[in-house]
């Protein structure tokens, strides 16, 4: 879902979704596998490992998103 759609039914739930770095487009399957193949990475010691990288990231990101070249952002909201 999240290579596709940008987010999985979690970030749906939360308003958030997965963008590509370079132009906010969807990410696409390469990038979601990237992102989900490093989860065990960023997994380690309790997501110890994500902290500390999205804490000394300059865009927040954690080690997925940065091999994957993407971003979490919050969907816009279209009310006026």
């Amino acid at each position: 879902m999240e290579g596709y759609l940008g987010q999985t039914v979690g970030k749906m739930l939360f308003g958030i979704r997965v963008v590509r770095e370079s132009d906010g487009g969807r990410p696409g399957l390469r990038s979601a596998l990237i992102r989900t193949a490093l989860r065990l990475v960023d997994g380690f010691l309790w997501y110890l490992v994500a902290f500390v990288a999205v804490l000394i990231s300059d865009k927040n990101q954690r080690l997925g998103d940065m091999a994957a070249n993407t971003l979490v952002v919050r969907n816009h909201s279209s009310s006026s």
